[in-house]
């Protein structure tokens, strides 16, 4: 969406991780402005995906859910995981997955053990103030 904002507004979005989605709304370019999509969570570093056309692979180590792969035009509801099977497609889709990010880097203050800690107590203390505060407000009486 950055891109595309950015170039809503005009600028240069050459450097922006995204595509400008202005020419596939206004019908000047067709296709799919992606070849694949890919998601990392930075709070969780083994929790990633990538989605082609055809292929959708995910990490999430998470209790009864692990890895899954799914044949996408086969099966667009994912129900049957096929994660142990068709492992050239696999490769493939890692090796995009790992081309696109390399480039990519941490988020040093999600990264940070410390400003996390920081940033969990200042909402600890601001919820303890909002609750304090509701205590203050009278209770509506209908009469």
């Amino acid at each position: 969406m950055a891109a595309t904002s950015v170039a809503l507004a005009g600028a240069d979005n050459k450097k922006l991780d995204g595509v400008n989605l202005l020419p596939f709304l206004q019908g000047t370019r067709q296709g799919s402005p992606h070849q694949a999509l890919f998601w990392r969570l930075e709070e969780a570093p083994n929790i990633y995906a990538v989605r082609t056309a055809d292929y959708k692979y995910m990490n999430q180590p998470l209790p009864n859910v692990g890895r899954s792969f799914f044949d996408m035009k086969a099966d667009p509801y994912e129900q049957h995981n096929l994660v142990d099977t068709l492992p050239a497609e696999q490769a493939k889709l890692a090796k995009l997955w790992n081309e696109w990010n390399k480039h990519n880097t941490n988020n040093v203050l999600q990264q940070s053990w410390e400003y996390k800690a920081q940033i969990d107590k200042f909402f600890e203390q601001l919820n303890k103030q909002n609750i304090e505060q509701a205590k203050q407000i009278p209770n509506y009486i209908i009469k």
